[in-house]
């Protein structure tokens, strides 16, 4: 399911002409996880508030880890 989320952003991003590399907030951010709570949907029934929790927790970990990893010296871009 994140994979299949990745390359669905992806090939939309492709189409509306976005470089690669460059940042689509809040794509960039949610699309592994939109596919993974897809794929899961099928076997664990989620509220709204459980998904809502899980996206909000993983937009902002994930600015937060990018981030980091940046001024560390770990990754090449702020995201």
């Amino acid at each position: 399911g994140a994979l299949g989320g990745d390359a669905i952003k992806s090939f939309c991003k492709r189409r509306l002409g976005i470089a690669p590399g460059v940042s689509w907030i809040p794509a960039d951010q949610l699309d592994f996880v939109v596919g993974a709570l897809i794929g899961l949907a099928i076997f664990v029934p989620f509220s709204l508030s459980e998904v809502l929790m899980v996206l909000g927790f993983t937009f902002v970990a994930d600015i937060a880890i990018n981030q980091i990893a940046f001024r560390v010296g770990i990754r090449d871009t702020a995201w």
